[in-house]
């Protein structure tokens, strides 16, 4: 079984996340990075496929509706969600990836 390390990062100037993630990312091979907010998670995967074109970025978005409300979820976040699920199935185990 493989181990899992927690790592929580505080104080990590704005922008900057995304390089701290791609140096985990060489060294553990397979980052998890919980987002604040949409913006936040669009710009540093931004950044990631800017300065490294190499590593594996996949976008998982937070639901844009409340557990157990009348409302579905918007069929495209649904569909985005679905399709990272669908492509982690189908990775290189061996490459590092980012999963935002």
């Amino acid at each position: 079984m493989t181990e899992i390390k927690k790592q929580v990062l505080g104080g990590v100037v704005d922008g900057f996340d995304a390089f701290v993630l791609l140096r985990y990312a060489q060294q553990d091979g397979t980052i998890l990075y919980i987002c604040e907010t949409e913006t936040q998670l669009n710009k540093t995967e931004q950044i990631l496929k800017t300065i490294a074109p190499q590593i594996t970025v996949l976008n998982f978005p937070a639901w844009d509706t409340i557990p157990y409300d009348r409302v579905s979820p918007n069929s495209q976040i649904e569909s985005e969600r679905l399709d990272t699920l669908s492509s982690l199935s189908n990775l290189d185990k061996s490459s590092p990836l980012i999963i935002l």
